[in-house]
């Protein structure tokens, strides 16, 4: 009976990913993390030699939840622990929790007197921290940056300038670690500014900046090739590659959307970029009808204009298909745009006028998303010489692209999932997965299949392959903005209010 409840007690170890108790000698700096920052290893959200669960849930393959403050911060894997970011107030908080209890080990906080603006959809707590297996790394907008050892132990601070988010909108790129160097990518003062700071003590290596175009929140990469060490960053209307050691810019490639969320995709001596407009897709923007239709639904006092206060709240000029996160209302636009003139009023041509106006911005150059695989090398623009294929349709707005078996697979908000042939980006299928909401955190692939969460708290589970085959849809109850985490077998998810774990 001993013997039996032995063997029990180290496979269930092994499900969780735990660090086995009876060899209390391993080298943690000698051992990589598992999944050391957004995305995983490489950031492309692939783990190779994971078996997490199909069908889990509240009341399935749970392994422990623990209740957490908010926050976005992805959780990464260290060894033994758990590790993420919240957000308490005015208190800034990293956490490590036990892979094998859920219990909380150690949380540190970083008090500010100022919170960076963010979005309804963002968060304080936006950015997912970075390990190198011996040391933690954190990036909290508000503040700047903090570095921990494993057990908690405050090891530096870099107190960093706010970024300056359009429209207030909130930060989301997550700090990349390469080289022995901690590489962020931040707006401010009319510049986006990319800095590499010496993980060792926090002090400044490097910094390149680039005029503020449009709008960016994707994590930076690294890669190597004939350059060298290179780290690259995606922002709106261009990618550009540095020297690692240094930060000269080597080249870069235009043509991106002017809303960048999507951390690009690493390939062999490819890079995938994926980008929206400022509205996401088009096909998210409604005209409002013409004048006479538009007279007769809202001007209710027949003086023959059509005034702000008369267009009804809930009309909808932006549906992000999220649940009313995101969305802008008509009513909203004009009072940003167009509000003295749309108090006085609008006749029949004012009002053909704005129509015409909001026709053209939906269907310019800033509302273009664009998916384009690009030949990693060269020097200066490549725009024109290492573009593979580039295509504008069915590219979502903030989820990162996955590419798992020659396959890339985009989710959309509503719950559409397209998949492309990788070599030529040739649509293969773009169906529902009868999974509604809206997408935000990016997915993951292990043991052929593919999870992707939504914000109504539904992960969805499909069979990686050239036709849709959904496995499974697991209900968690709570939204899921947060890409999730797999190792071994088990998937670590940070929900609204939980970190969860689930294993066979």
């Amino acid at each position: 009976m001993n013997n039996y409840l032995r063997k029990t007690r180290c496979f269930c170890f092994l499900l969780v990913g735990a660090v086995c108790a009876c060899t209390p000698t391993v080298n943690r700096a000698a051992v990589s993390p598992e999944w050391p920052q957004f995305r995983g290893p490489g950031s492309r959200g692939v783990a190779d030699d994971a078996r997490p669960p199909i069908q889990f849930g509240p009341e399935m393959n749970l392994l422990w939840k623990l209740e957490v403050p908010a926050g976005h911060s992805s959780p990464i894997v260290v060894h033994d622990r758990i590790v993420f970011n919240a957000a308490e107030d005015k208190s800034l908080q990293t956490w490590a929790v036990d892979r094998k209890t859920g219990r909380s080990l150690w949380h540190a906080e970083i008090g500010v007197d100022k919170l960076e603006r963010f979005h309804e959809v963002n968060s304080a707590a936006p950015c997912t921290p970075v390990s190198d297996g011996k040391g933690i790394f954190s990036y909290l907008p508000s503040f700047g940056l903090v570095a921990y050892d494993l057990e908690g132990h405050e090891q530096w601070r870099k107190p960093l300038p706010m970024p300056q988010t359009y429209r207030g909108q909130g930060s989301g790129a997550s700090p990349l670690l390469a080289g022995g160097l901690l590489v962020i990518e931040f707006p401010r003062d009319e510049e986006r500014q990319v800095i590499a700071l010496r993980a060792s003590d926090g002090s400044e290596a490097w910094k390149a900046s680039q005029p503020l175009r449009q709008m960016g929140w994707a994590t930076p990469v690294f890669w190597k090739d004939a350059n060298g060490e290179s780290v690259g960053v995606a922002y709106g209307g261009q990618f550009s590659a540095y020297r690692l050691s240094d930060g000269k810019e080597l080249w870069w490639v235009g043509g991106l959307g002017a809303e960048v969320c999507a951390t690009p995709v690493v390939l062999d001596g490819k890079i995938l970029l994926s980008s929206a407009g400022v509205q996401g897709e088009p096909a998210n923007m409604t005209i409002p009808p013409e004048f006479s239709e538009a007279a007769k639904l809202w001007d209710k006092n027949g003086d023959g204009l059509i005034v702000r206060s008369e267009v009804p709240p809930e009309y909808l000029l932006t549906d992000r298909k999220a649940g009313g996160k995101g969305d802008m209302t008509l009513r909203q636009m004009l009072g940003w745009f167009q509000k003295e003139e749309s108090d006085r009023g609008y006749n029949r041509e004012g009002w053909e006028k704005l129509r015409e106006m909001l026709r053209g911005f939906r269907d310019g150059e800033i509302n273009r998303p664009n998916l384009m695989l690009v030949r990693l090398g060269g020097q200066g623009d490549v725009t024109k010489t290492h573009v593979d294929w580039q295509d504008r349709r069915g590219v979502p707005e903030i989820p990162s692209p996955i590419v798992y078996r020659d396959r890339i697979y985009l989710i959309r908000s509503g719950g559409l999932l397209a998949c492309r042939d990788l070599s030529t980006g040739k649509v293969i299928f773009d169906e529902r997965i009868d999974a509604p909401g809206g997408y935000f955190a990016s997915p993951i692939a292990a043991d052929g299949r593919l999870y992707f969460a939504s914000d109504r708290g539904t992960i969805t589970v499909v069979e990686a392959g050239d036709q849709l085959h959904v496995l499974a849809r697991n209900d968690l109850g709570e939204p899921v903005v947060a890409s999730p985490a797999a190792v071994e077998g088990a998937l670590y998810v940070r929900g609204s209010r939980h970190v969860w774990a689930f294993g066979r």
